[in-house]
């Protein structure tokens, strides 16, 4: 239930803070395009964020370990300790 909340608040938050800044520049510029600029900025910028926290799995950098086949050994069963 919290994420559906944070989900909601990222979406909210990037049309509002977007939308916003571009209805400001409107109102000193004196033009009505901005506006509609930052909205689509804004929900771009949310659903970005929202893929990249919730839906994202990065790829797996670490290097693949291959294990023995069996009836191999790696070399360390056969090593006598020194002593």
């Amino acid at each position: 239930m919290a994420e559906g909340w944070t989900v909601l608040s990222h979406l909210l938050a990037g049309f509002l803070l977007l939308g916003g800044i571009g209805w400001g520049i409107d109102l000193l510029l004196g033009t009505r395009w901005v506006l509609l600029v930052g909205l689509l900025l804004g929900g771009a910028a949310s659903f970005a964020l929202i893929y990249i926290r919730y839906l994202y799995l990065p790829p797996d950098t670490r290097p693949a370990q291959s294990s023995p086949r069996s009836g191999e050994t790696t070399g360390q069963q056969d090593r006598k300790e020194p002593g």
